[in-house]
């Protein structure tokens, strides 16, 4: 926007931020269908890159009929380039994006950068901060400084995601078969180990291997080069497991998770199945969760999907795991 001349700026910068964020517009899927139908179309045709010059004509035309006189090219343009940036970062993010569609439903994700970072927009705040104290004069090159320490802090996470990569790849022997295992979803290429971000940490990042009938997830410190001890969590895929796919709720939770781990218990006369995703599974609490309960016949009983919280929160023991995670603390 501060590239933009100065008398456009107000319809450029409607522009470019309604087209940012258009992208996640999906959030009516989740108003209407409920959260199974968002979860099976969240990032999907709203974030194809296909469909952005859809979203760039029809804002560029809302804003230029709202505020007149910019010209509806310029704001095409502007409108596209907000869109586009929306999409490339969530390209960069551990959860994804079907940035193919409708070409392909497969999900693509670099895994470089969390779902939030607030390295980024600590970023973007200051650069706001410093726009709003130097003035229109020195707009122009904030806003340049502003996108070359983010392309900048991009690049070193790629590069740090590598090493912490290789060090995993180096401890474990990734050749044996997967066995019965419960595979990844559909939309997600094959991978036997990947590595992912932490929220506050460039340092530190968390792995997720898998092997014959398991995963083997832990912390993995690019400095002074560290690769934690791993947790098992089998993932044997069985008749119980394959009958919970009925339900609707799993269908779509399996069809999404990259990671998916399945587990099977007997409650009250039941088979209680739970699917977590082992991206974002750590001491007891997976935020993105699905549940079948099963008869002696497999047959449904009912389903849900939401998240699991351990029963007692051990203090101590998160706060070292946060230091961990900042890279202070590594034994």
């Amino acid at each position: 926007m501060a590239l933009a001349p100065a008398d456009i700026q107000p319809a450029v910068a409607w522009a470019v931020l309604i087209a940012a964020e258009s992208p996640d517009f999906d959030f009516v899927i989740r108003m209407i269908g409920g959260p199974v139908t968002y979860l099976k179309h969240h990032r999907g045709p709203t974030h194809g890159l296909a469909a952005l010059p859809l979203h760039a004509l029809i804002i560029a035309g809302l804003v230029n009929w709202v505020l007149p006189g910019t010209g509806f090219w310029p704001l095409l343009w502007w409108a596209l380039a907000g869109g586009l940036s929306h999409v490339i970062f969530d390209f960069g993010n551990d959860y994804g994006t079907q940035g193919y569609w409708p070409f392909s439903r497969r999900w693509i994700a670099l895994d470089i950068i969390p779902i939030v970072d607030v390295w980024l927009l600590g970023t973007i705040v200051v650069g706001w901060v410093l726009t709003a104290v130097a003035g229109a004069v020195h707009r122009q090159s904030i806003f340049v400084g502003v996108w070359l320490i983010m392309a900048a802090y991009v690049a070193l996470r790629f590069y740090l995601r590598r090493r912490a990569w290789r060090l995993v790849a180096d401890r474990y022997d990734m050749t044996e078969a997967c066995g019965e295992a419960v595979p990844c979803g559909s939309g997600w290429r094959e991978e036997r180990l990947t590595v992912h971000p932490v929220l506050l940490s460039l340092n530190a990042w968390r792995y997720v291997a898998q092997r014959e009938g398991e995963y083997l997830t832990g912390m993995v410190w690019v400095r002074p080069g560290k690769v934690g001890e791993p947790a098992r969590a089998e993932n044997m895929q069985d008749r119980v497991v394959l009958a919970s796919l009925k339900a609707q709720t799993v269908s779509a939770f399996a069809d999404w998770a990259r990671r998916p781990r399945v587990s099977v218990e007997r409650q009250d006369h039941l088979y209680k199945v739970r699917w977590t995703e082992m991206r974002y599974e750590e001491d007891g609490y997976s935020p993105f969760t699905a549940y079948a309960w099963l008869d002696d016949e497999l047959k449904l009983v009912d389903e849900g999907l939401g998240s699991q919280r351990p029963e007692k929160v051990d203090r101590n023991a998160l706060r070292q795991r946060l230091r961990k995670e900042l890279g202070k603390e590594e034994s």
